[in-house]
């Protein structure tokens, strides 16, 4: 049987397109309105770059190309590039308890990270993230999920083959 091994295969991560910090939008949280960097933001991505490096990836050769990360679905001209659109859907639990494991594994205090999640990401996600399922072509569970990967390894052969 088939595996990515038998493909060219590259992959993005929104993360890496970060703005510098300086460049990134900024809010005011919470009753103290303490001013957080909001990386919940369309517009704290190199979006622009991200599309000219996929669009160089294709031209290279890459057979199969992952783009991962929570605006994928939200630009207009990064999604009429994508063959399968995929929203991933996790319940609010499971991603703050993310959020807490990796933010205090980078030195924030929980008070902190639960006070930016319940007065910002939380507005973020329904305002930017949480509409762009409306263009998913699949919307699978967060949790892992033989099934969903099936369905889109047989995706991925019919297109490839």
């Amino acid at each position: 049987e088939e595996t990515l091994q038998d493909f060219t295969v590259t992959g993005f991560h929104m993360d890496a397109y970060f703005k510098p910090d300086p460049e990134r939008p900024r809010k005011e949280v919470g009753r103290e309105k303490a001013i957080y960097r909001d990386d919940n933001n369309p517009e704290s991505f190199y979006w622009q770059q991200m599309i000219q490096d996929i669009r160089a990836a294709a031209q290279s050769g890459a057979q199969i190309i992952l783009v991962e990360g929570l605006f994928v679905l939200y630009y207009e001209e990064l999604r009429s590039m994508l063959d399968l659109g995929i929203y991933m859907q996790c319940p609010v639990e499971e991603r703050m308890t993310r959020r807490v494991r990796r933010n205090m594994g980078r030195g924030q205090q929980f008070e902190d990270i639960v006070d930016f999640y319940l007065h910002s990401a939380r507005h973020s996600e329904g305002l930017w993230i949480e509409p762009t399922i409306d263009w998913a072509d699949l919307i699978v569970s967060g949790k892992y999920n033989d099934k969903a990967l099936e369905v889109i390894w047989a995706y991925c052969k019919e297109k490839l083959c």
